[in-house]
């Protein structure tokens, strides 16, 4: 569940986001629209990781304490790398990110940014450019992903057991910019599409009945493929003392 609700939060914070921004009524400054973006998080990010590293270590106790505790005493040095959500490139694997749990803010972060261009040259009413861009970098990165997965024989769940030691699915897959994109990019052209409806007066497209439960069906057998299609690839997962309880 964890892979597909982390790809729902991509969509949506990308939808949101995108929509808000090409519906305002005011002229958007870039500069300041970045600059938010960042203040909204660093700050409370910064303070988590000293609340995470000093004072969380003198708050715990029980049986699975020391799993928890060898998690805050790992390797700090990478804590600069965590605030400027660059982590898919430096230090790049998982275990050496310190906070490792707040990876995807630094998917989320670059990706906000990557896809800045094209929601500009919409807002400009340059919308070629701007489904161009969305378009090349989608097919960029499912294509990319392919070439990952073939070529390093990655398993697609974050904790089975990986072929090939060097090059692990969480490592090469789960938390990068470049993989992590479709999910992003299918969530602002969701807004791009919302934008157009919404500025010729919400003309919505009427579907007979026999259309709409033919498109529920196919969504549903999407869904249960999705969820349940790749079963098999769990055999090898390594188990933890949450799964035992689960």
């Amino acid at each position: 569940g964890a892979e597909f609700a982390v790809d729902t939060f991509f969509f949506l914070s990308a939808l949101l986001a995108t929509f808000l921004t090409l519906t305002a009524r005011k002229p958007v400054p870039w500069a300041l629209y970045v600059f938010h973006r960042w203040w909204r998080l660093t700050p409370v990010l910064a303070l988590v990781m000293l609340v995470y590293a000093k004072l969380v270590p003198f708050l715990g106790s029980g049986p699975l304490w020391s799993g928890a505790w060898a998690a805050i005493q790992q390797d700090q040095s990478t804590w600069w790398a965590t605030l400027l959500y660059i982590v898919s490139v430096y230090p790049g694997k998982g275990n050496q990110v310190y906070m490792s749990w707040t990876w995807f803010l630094g998917v989320e972060m670059p990706l906000s940014m990557l896809v800045l261009p094209p929601i500009i040259a919409l807002y400009r009413r340059r919308r070629s450019w701007g489904w161009a861009a969305v378009v090349l970098l989608f097919v960029a990165s499912v294509c990319y992903g392919l070439w990952a997965v073939s070529a390093w024989d990655l398993n697609n769940y974050v904790f089975a057991m990986p072929i090939k030691p060097d090059r692990t699915y969480s490592n090469e897959f789960y938390m990068k910019v470049w993989t992590r994109a479709p999910a992003y990019l299918l969530g602002v052209a969701l807004a791009f599409v919302l934008e157009h409806l919404a500025e010729h007066g919400n003309r919505m497209v009427r579907v007979p009945a026999a259309g709409r439960a033919g498109i529920y069906v196919v969504a549903a057998v999407l869904l249960l493929a999705t969820a349940f299609g790749q079963a098999g690839q769990y055999e090898h997962a390594t188990r933890s003392p949450w799964g035992t309880f689960s």
